[in-house]
């Protein structure tokens, strides 16, 4: 998989390549915007971007990856559970105040 490349099923289940997610996060993000990842009911990581280090600072360790950044969540929350996760899937971004999925960001 290409930066920005994801595959959906069209109606009648033909797959059908989409250029239009964001997978790049210096694209995607503005420095010192909040990152965040949930593990139900109240488990949160807040990171923020760091666009000097193309990354996301958590306790001041950098995320190059939003995968990543879950997956550190899971081994350290959830010592029961495979840490094995999609970040685009799993993370929210502030924008304006409010939190919104990562998964469909246009660039």
């Amino acid at each position: 998989m290409i930066d920005g490349e994801i595959w959906t099923k069209t109606n009648n289940n033909q797959k059908e390549y989409d250029k239009e997610l964001c997978r790049d996060m210096a694209k995607c993000f503005k420095d010192g915007q909040s990152i965040r990842h949930i593990i139900k009911p109240d488990k949160e990581w807040i990171g923020t971007y760091n666009s000097l280090e193309k990354g996301i600072i958590y306790k001041e360790k950098c995320y190059k990856y939003l995968s990543t950044f879950t997956q550190e969540h899971y081994s350290a929350v959830r010592k029961d559970r495979c840490k094995q996760s999609n970040g685009w899937k799993e993370c929210e971004c502030e924008v304006d105040g409010k939190w919104i999925s990562t998964f469909n960001l246009p660039y």
